[in-house]
């Protein structure tokens, strides 16, 4: 014979547990809204992922073909205690390079091209 399937015991969130979500959610908002702000600031410092996100690209693109472009800006690299760190690029810089290219396409498409003429 099978056992009757036991009730699962219903407790309300006490007030405190609220309390404790809604310092949370503050808490985010102000990393998140820091975050932003950060990321905005000409002279902030973007990592591939951002730089990504701005060219709508994945991070891996980025480093290992976008930043072997001829033209694209040089990452810095901040030393860790354990030698180099990850590239690194000035949002100032990439926002320069993705307007220089906004009107680069030629009618015969592709990248652009230096005039040889």
């Amino acid at each position: 014979m099978l056992d009757e399937p036991k009730e699962l015991p219903t407790k309300r969130p006490a007030l405190a547990d609220a309390v404790d979500l809604q310092q949370l959610a503050t808490l985010i908002s102000r990393g998140l809204a820091r975050e932003i702000l950060i990321r905005l600031d000409p002279d902030s410092l973007l990592d591939s992922a951002d730089v990504g996100a701005m060219v709508r690209c994945c991070p891996e693109y980025v480093t290992q073909e976008l930043a072997k472009t001829p033209g694209f800006p040089k990452a810095y690299r901040l030393t860790k205690r354990r030698g180099v760190g990850h590239p690194r690029w000035k949002r100032a810089d990439i926002q320069s390079w993705i307007d220089s290219h906004a009107n680069g396409a030629t009618k015969r498409g592709g990248r652009p091209r230096n005039n040889l003429d």
